[in-house]
């Protein structure tokens, strides 16, 4: 097994994404206004869930607290002055990510690794792929940042 890391955008976020999308249940032209309020009034009315997905929603990173980091992440992304106009330019920022997975979360009712394991991963009989794999998977896990196992939880 491997930890999959940052390819958890392309392996997970999306593709969920994508999921919701075919359902019928957001359209890539959805303004983000429409499942995060949060951003009312903040001059990003225009955002849609296409600029997320293309690092284009003029959205930059900071730095989360760990103590509600979707909260925080929220938040703190709102209260951003914008760099850009969504659409104009491309920035690369775990934050469209982030937003996307709680989009998830919010138009499923399911957690971003529970809507990934049930709608995405099981129907495809790949048992392997999961967000946090048990203590008791360590020794299978390829070793990742120097630790003795792939587990990151030691």
């Amino acid at each position: 097994m491997f930890d999959l890391a940052s390819l958890t955008k392309v392996i997970a976020t999306t593709p969920a994404v994508m999921k919701l999308l075919e359902q019928g249940k957001i359209s890539l032209l959805d303004p983000l206004t429409r499942w995060f309020p949060e951003f009312a009034g903040t001059g990003r009315e225009d955002c849609t869930i296409l600029n997320l997905l293309t690092h284009t929603s003029g959205l930059n990173d900071f730095d989360l607290s760990s103590g509600d980091a979707m909260k925080s992440a929220l938040h703190k992304a709102a209260a951003e002055k914008a760099r850009s106009r969504a659409g104009t330019s491309f920035n690369y920022a775990d934050i469209n990510f982030i937003l996307l997975g709680e989009l998830v979360h919010r138009v499923s009712g399911k957690t971003l690794d529970a809507f990934c394991h049930e709608e995405l991963f099981s129907p495809m009989g790949n048992t392997a792929t999961m967000f946090l794999p048990p203590r008791e998977l360590g020794d299978a896990i390829a070793p990742t940042l120097g630790l003795p196992e792939g587990s990151s939880r030691t």
